[in-house]
């Protein structure tokens, strides 16, 4: 899975695609994506990512169907209704259905009185009331969260869902990153390992994550296919989903 702030003022969409779908991830999260982006990236992925949905400025692109698909209200208090960052669908891959959630919190500002994170705290607590609320047993958030896990900010949300096994990717600023703000996280899945990719001509750099499923409860002790490296399929226990944005 590629998970993916593209920024609004990145005219290089075809640049950018390639960049992503070089790591032949299964689903694309991208955040900051205008109207006329997203059907360009639609076009891009078409052949390899046929699924997709958008809501607002996210989206998501996938290898698997997608159901259910409904926009989230993260708007903090104060905000306008234009202000549109949160999408969740139901990615179907063999039997099983997992949430996903992308979303774009607030950015922190520096103002007079230092950092200004509350419009970021409030739509925090939001995603993390949505997400707390799901009904499916497995789910991942995927998009620019603004913050970093050890944030207390954000620990409403992150106490519910695990961060990757291996790897620590800063991200932000993508001349030179020195945080991580853009996430894949899980619950009910685990991200066995996260990596950033090239800098394309958006301000972030991507990042690809490798999520290994749990059989449903029928299907235990059976085998379930796992696509390997350069998009190879080998039989495993346990599935396995690359996600990146």
């Amino acid at each position: 899975m590629v998970q993916h702030n593209a920024s609004d003022t990145n005219t290089d969409v075809a640049g950018t695609a390639d960049v992503l779908l070089a790591a032949h991830p299964d689903v694309v999260t991208l955040t900051e994506v205008t109207q006329e982006t997203a059907g360009r990236y639609t076009e891009a992925f078409a052949e390899q990512l046929p699924h997709h949905e958008t809501q607002g400025t996210v989206g998501v692109w996938s290898r698997y169907p997608l159901r259910d698909a409904s926009d989230v209200d993260l708007r903090p208090v104060g905000v306008e209704a234009t202000w549109d960052r949160c999408l969740r669908v139901v990615l179907e891959r063999d039997d099983a259905r997992i949430a996903l959630f992308v979303a774009h919190l607030p950015s922190v500002r520096f103002g007079s009185g230092g950092f200004e994170t509350e419009l970021r705290d409030g739509s925090a607590l939001r995603l993390a009331d949505v997400v707390a609320g799901e009904q499916n047993r497995d789910v991942l958030v995927a998009g620019d969260l603004n913050a970093v896990l050890a944030d207390d900010a954000i620990a409403p949300l992150t106490h519910q869902v695990t961060a990757p096994v291996r790897g620590f990717e800063l991200t932000y600023p993508a001349q030179f990153p020195v945080v991580q703000i853009d996430h894949v996280l899980a619950r009910g899945l685990t991200v066995t390992d996260v990596r950033a990719l090239p800098r394309t001509g958006s301000d972030h750099l991507p990042v690809v994550a490798r999520i290994a499923t749990r059989p449903a409860p029928a299907e235990c002790g059976t085998s379930a296919l796992s696509r390997g490296p350069g998009g190879r399929t080998s039989s495993t226990r346990q599935g396995r989903v690359r996600v990146g944005a």
